[in-house]
């Protein structure tokens, strides 16, 4: 992972942290998406992995808010369903 998208990485990871909403978690994941879904070149789908990636490496045992750890949980599986979904855009 170049140091460049390392920094995204974990600028993004820290903002997810912040959210207390699943509201504003979905409009900063779809800010990402649709900011990605612009540049057409595929590198949304690289993005998304390694953010997911990253926070899966989250331990729960960490994570002392129990609203951080739901949205933590929560924007796993949106990620998710967004990278699914592309694939079958792409397929």
């Amino acid at each position: 992972m170049t140091s460049l998208i390392h920094n995204q990485i974990t600028d993004l990871v820290v903002k997810i942290r912040k959210v207390r909403t699943d509201d504003k978690l979905i409009e900063l994941l779809d800010l990402l998406k649709s900011t990605g879904d612009n540049n057409g070149d595929g590198s949304t789908i690289s993005l998304l992995k390694e953010l997911r990636n990253e926070l899966s490496k989250i331990d729960p045992i960490s994570v002392t808010d129990y609203m951080e750890w739901t949205i933590i949980q929560a924007a796993r599986v949106y990620i998710h369903r967004i990278m699914e979904h592309k694939r079958l855009l792409v397929a």
